[in-house]
């Protein structure tokens, strides 16, 4: 009998402790939910701060201002993280080796064109103002170019003769921008993620003000008063949320498979080597010249000794 007792004890009390770990399962569960939400409410508020700060500020004025964005916004958001999610993988490098990373290789013409971008960038130096950073061991950088290709003539072969004066594409970077530096990878994608919503913002700033200037000249033309866009905040919201409903053609990103020789020229014949083979990941901006997206990732003495 005493032994039975044992057995339904037993029984029941893990009967109880499988409950108890069912509840307590659902119990974090339902706080993860509530996390994710209480982070992406945050990550909409945000968005639509830097919207209207980037763009309008007078949209304050108007009420529920934030609740008519909200939606905006989180279409916005979304779309950002996928975009994020679609990111260039990180490059790891050596700025002695740079050379065996075919993107870092194009991007800078040798070593001491590397040093020099280093040693005069102003991201550079504020980052590593802080002590914290200066004991860093591993950095993580994004740094953004122009993609310059320009019709050049050279010699090539086919076969066994030698052909002169062939148009020929050569690929090159101007304008790099180390436009921030960050301490871990997860960092550096926040990072990316701003440089994204900041080329949006600016993108519509850009376009309503152009809108503005257009009414403006098209008044002036009919002979009637004009009124300063940016004086009816009402019309501007209504614009603002317009634009954000095809945010994808605002920016965009495309992947382009790259094939150079060491010489930069580029390679269209399937059977030759490239020396340079490397997947270019970039943003087109509305209205603005694309920008080549880098993200990279160095020996923090490699940046501080430039």
């Amino acid at each position: 009998m005493k032994d039975k007792r044992r057995e339904e004890a037993a029984s029941l009390r893990m009967l109880f402790q499988e409950q108890l770990d069912h509840l307590l399962t659902l119990i974090e569960h339902v706080e993860h939910r509530l996390q994710r939400r209480r982070e992406q409410a945050a990550k909409i508020s945000e968005s639509t701060e830097a919207l209207v700060s980037g763009t309008n500020p007078n949209v304050r004025i108007v009420i529920g201002y934030q609740n008519r964005l909200r939606k905006s916004a989180g279409l916005l958001t979304q779309y950002i993280d996928c975009l994020a999610d679609s990111s260039p993988d990180i490059i790891y490098f050596e700025r002695q080796h740079y050379a065996e990373q075919a993107v870092m290789d194009t991007l800078f013409q040798n070593r001491e064109d590397m040093q020099l971008f280093f040693s005069q960038s102003q991201t550079a130096k504020i980052f590593f103002k802080s002590p914290g950073n200066r004991v860093l061991k591993q950095v993580y950088l994004l740094i953004t170019a122009r993609l310059k290709e320009k019709t050049v003539f050279g010699s090539t072969t086919q076969g066994s003769m030698l052909r002169t004066d062939v148009r020929q594409t050569h690929v090159s970077f101007t304008r790099q921008r180390m436009f921030a530096l960050s301490s871990s990878e997860k960092d550096l994608h926040k990072i990316f993620k701003k440089w994204l919503l900041d080329e949006i913002v600016a993108c519509i700033r850009t376009q309503l003000n152009a809108q503005r200037k257009k009414m403006a000249e098209d008044l002036r033309h009919q002979g009637k008063k004009v009124n300063r866009g940016h004086a009816d905040p009402e019309k501007y919201l209504t614009d603002l949320q317009a634009l954000l409903e095809e945010p994808h053609e605002l920016l965009y990103l495309y992947t382009t498979e790259m094939k150079t020789d060491c010489f930069g020229i580029k390679i269209t014949d399937e059977n030759k080597v490239a020396a340079r083979h490397y997947t270019l990941t970039q943003a087109h901006i509305a209205n603005r010249k694309d920008q080549a997206i880098v993200l990279a990732s160095c020996s923090a003495a490699d940046v501080l000794d430039a």
